[in-house]
């Protein structure tokens, strides 16, 4: 009972104590708040992606597998439809196989006619996830089957979003393509995976996936396969095993375009992280860095507090309290003001969590799932309690191991041994925390070059005042005809065209830095055989009207572009880059040259090259470009449906002239994903730009807590010296001696922190190596702005307080 009345006295003791020195206190509780909430905030994002089992019933038994061709240009293949069959058939390893394409269709009979993205599912796909619908069923095993009433699953965000959350939904018909569809379902909250899918339909739901030509046709690729693991297998045996039902498949079936094809076998909780792993573990060892300034400055303070408060603990001591009695009040000040901390550090994460989750969803779709649960508090109490042990024992350790006797015999003056040992503290705490700081500077500039470099980065465009806008025609109302195609494109594009504030108006078949992924098929070139054994090389496929370089301001380097007499009943004709130009005739003209693409195109037979463009930048403004080669969109009727709208004024004004003219043309038609060229191209710089963002905001928090530290520490060292500098004054030291004498002590300990920080930058920096764009981890532009950022804050620190000290009247400050 009596260990409990004592910590109970001391409990309020130490209340009385923050009471009664409340800017004490508050600087100490605001402090540890700052760096316990971003530790907080980024842990519970690391624990809600990277430890948080998958939301799916049998998650860790799900695996994607990938189809790869190594060291080539677009090197995920997909599967055709006849060897989904196959791997269900062959493998053991297996205990179920799902089949899985993502298509756009227009979705019709609930209000305005809507373009969604379209996930075509095997039957089996949410059983073997182990999803469970949230209203009505899912898809049973004679919906894929032929003739099957056309059904779908609505994902929980597209039933919210587009029908309010009606609980009655169920049973209700719409028209998907101009087909009747049946909606049976709602699918619970789930991460955006495989795909931004806003519903779900069985493969017999999609006439393309279940027609007799991609049934029978091996060359036809698009389809991805994922499996469910037997109980007791892991990945290695299945990716063995399915390498092998692989091999047996190509001999059977040779195709030269995959002739070297390896098979990946991928969990899905790793493809659900992805990069953002890398991202989150540097993250979270910046947060640290700043919680460990934050400790050093919280114990700085605390040690200068308690070198005030000495003659009153030895006073104490001499009345009988005994040093273990001291350092638990010491102690249990620091945790209580860590606890505070921490509950305010919650509050700051809680208020933050929202751009974590912005910032997340750049990376992976498992974002929505990020929470500040109760094991992010547990998280948040542990670290309190860690930081004010810390911060409270280093300094108590420190000040209390003075003689009573001694130390009150000379009146609470310290000797010049027990001065020197005390410097030694402060200035070790002042080292670690220029130290860190100093990391976090140079891990903030890398990557504020890393972006300036991508700003620079030349995309092969022009794009301002373009707008980009998803118009793709229904294959059942016109896919049986290129021509009905080709008219409606034809007069979307003449009437855009006549508008005065338009100045071109084009089609493609995908958007430049959009990151998605286009055809990349195989091709020949004449006169040029591959060799035996061999696979044929790939190139990235696109589609494009005739005003479609002129409207993205791409520059033809040879020959010429497109024109409106490249269809179906002229020749066939190509526009290749720069970079598949100087692959193959790297000092000669490719005019005029052949060249032959292994995709259906409208017809068999070569292509003659008729120009050559630059390089444009499609995958992202960080990947280089790839050889790519063109096709007249009139050539190639229905691979494209992007359309590109360049704009005398701002390119958002010409989305409502859009719309009208697609409303005239075709009332159910769909206008989605209308954005502006500079918008895509800031969504390409993103997540560089929001790691930079989120950087700099922990440099500078941690440079801000350093300054506040070197300062603060000088201060009282210089307080300390007041004596001695009044001294050497009356004897005739001039000022700027003193100032000098004053700089040069509260320097050493920052120019010791740069030392020791260089270390911890290359711990750092070898974890934002991935990150970087254009510059090494080494570059010296940021070590050298890191490093005269601090030595411009760390000499200011100092200067205030020695310039004070060395203005003090010497007969005033002796006196005193």
């Amino acid at each position: 009972m009596q260990p409990i009345i004592q910590l109970w006295e001391d409990l309020r003791l130490t209340l009385r104590q923050l009471r009664a020195h409340p800017g004490f206190s508050t600087a100490i509780v605001l402090t540890l708040a700052l760096g316990i909430g971003a530790n907080t905030a980024l842990f519970s994002v690391a624990e809600s992606i990277l430890l948080k089992r998958l939301p799916y019933a049998h998650g860790d038994a799900l695996v994607h597998v990938v189809p790869r061709i190594p060291a080539t240009v677009g090197d995920q293949l997909y599967f055709p439809v006849p060897e989904v069959f196959e791997y269900r058939r062959q493998s053991r390893t297996l205990a179920e196989v799902m089949e899985y394409h993502s298509m756009t269709f227009n979705l019709v009979g609930s209000g305005e006619p809507d373009r969604i993205q379209t996930g075509v599912v095997s039957a089996n796909f949410f059983g073997a996830f182990g999803v469970t619908p949230l209203l009505g069923r899912g898809f049973r095993a004679g919906d894929d089957q032929p003739g099957a009433d056309p059904v779908l699953l609505l994902t929980y965000d597209y039933w919210h979003r587009h029908f309010g959350g009606d609980p009655g939904i169920v049973g209700r018909r719409l028209r998907l393509n101009d087909r009747p569809i049946l909606i049976i379902g709602v699918l619970p909250p789930l991460p955006a995976y495989p795909g931004k899918n806003q519903i779900y339909v069985p493969t017999s739901a999609c006439s393309f996936r279940s027609s007799e030509h991609a049934k029978a046709d091996r060359s036809l690729r698009f389809i991805e396969i994922w499996g469910r693991l037997q109980p007791g297998t892991d990945g290695s045996h299945a990716q063995a095993e399915l390498a092998t039902i692989a091999g047996r498949i190509g001999r059977a079936f040779p195709a030269p375009e995959v002739s070297n094809m390896d098979l990946e076998v991928v969990p899905v909780k790793e493809e659900l992280v992805g990069t953002f792993r890398s991202r989150v573990m540097i993250l979270l060892a910046i947060a640290g860095m700043v919680l460990l300034i934050v400790c050093a400055n919280a114990a700085n303070l605390t040690f200068a507090r308690l070198l005030r408060r000495e003659r009153e603990l030895m006073v104490r001591a001499a009345l009988g309290a005994s040093w273990a009695r001291l350092s638990r009040l010491v102690l249990l000040e620091n945790l209580v003001s860590s606890l505070l901390g921490g509950a305010c550090g919650c509050v700051l994460a809680w208020t933050g969590l929202g751009a974590l989750v912005a910032f997340a969803h750049r990376f992976t779709p498992r974002a929505d799932e990020i929470r500040l649960d109760g094991f992010a508090l547990l998280f948040s109490l542990a670290l309190s309690l860690l930081a004010g042990f810390v911060s409270g024992w280093l300094p108590a350790s420190r000040a209390l191991r003075r003689d009573v006797a001694d130390g009150l015999k000379c009146g609470g003056e310290r000797s010049a041994g027990a001065s020197t040992k005390h410097h030694r503290f402060r200035d070790l705490m002042v080292t670690a925390q220029v130290g860190f700081s100093f990391a976090l500077l140079i891990g903030a500039g890398l990557m504020v070059r890393s972006l300036i470099r991508l700003l620079q980065v030349d995309p092969g465009l022009r794009s301002e005042k373009v707008l980009t806008a998803d118009v793709p025609l229904p294959p059942s109302r016109y896919g049986a005809s290129p021509a009905k195609q080709a008219a409606f494109y034809q007069r979307l594009l003449t009437e855009l065209a006549a508008d005065p504030e338009v100045v071109a108006a084009a089609t493609s078949s995908d958007v430049p830095m959009a990151s998605a992924e286009p055809m990349t098929p195989s091709y020949r070139v004449a006169g040029q055989p591959v060799p035996a054994g061999q696979p044929s090389p790939r190139a990235d496929l696109h589609v494009a009207s005739d005003d479609y370089f002129r409207v993205l301001g791409i520059p033809l380097l040879a020959g010429r572009t497109f024109a409106r007499h490249d269809d179906l009943g002229s020749p066939r004709v190509v526009l290749i880059n720069r970079s598949l130009a100087h692959r193959w005739w790297p000092n000669r003209s490719a005019l005029g040259r052949q060249i032959g693409i292994d995709v259906h195109t409208g017809g068999p037979g070569w292509r003659t090259v008729v120009g050559v463009v630059g390089d444009v930048r499609q995958e992202g403004l960080e990947a280089p470009p790839r050889p790519a080669i063109y096709v007249p969109y009139q050539q190639m009727i229905g691979a494209g449906s992007q359309v590109f709208v360049r704009t005398r004024t701002d390119p958002m004004s010409a989305l409502a002239k859009l719309r009208a003219i697609v409303r005239t043309i075709d009332p159910d038609q769909p206008v989605a994903s209308a954005q502006t060229l500079e918008q895509v191209r800031g969504e390409a710089l993103s997540p560089t730009r929001l790691t930079t963002t989120l950087l700099l905001l922990f440099a500078g928090l941690g440079l801000a807590i350093a300054a506040l530290g070197i300062g603060a520490a000088t201060s009282f060292a210089v307080a300390e010296r007041v004596p001695e500098i009044a001294v050497r004054m009356a004897v005739g030291a001039d000022r700027e001696r003193v100032l000098r004498l004053l700089l040069s002590r509260g320097m050493r300990p920052v120019l010791a922190g740069l030392a020791c920080g260089l270390v911890a930058a290359l711990a750092l920096t070898r974890l934002l190596g991935g990150l970087l764009y254009g510059i090494q981890a080494t570059d010296p532009l940021a070590l050298a702005g890191a490093l005269l950022v601090l030595l411009a804050i760390g000499a200011l620190a100092c200067y205030v307080p020695a310039r004070r000290a060395a203005g003090l009247d010497p007969l005033t400050a002796l006196r005193s």
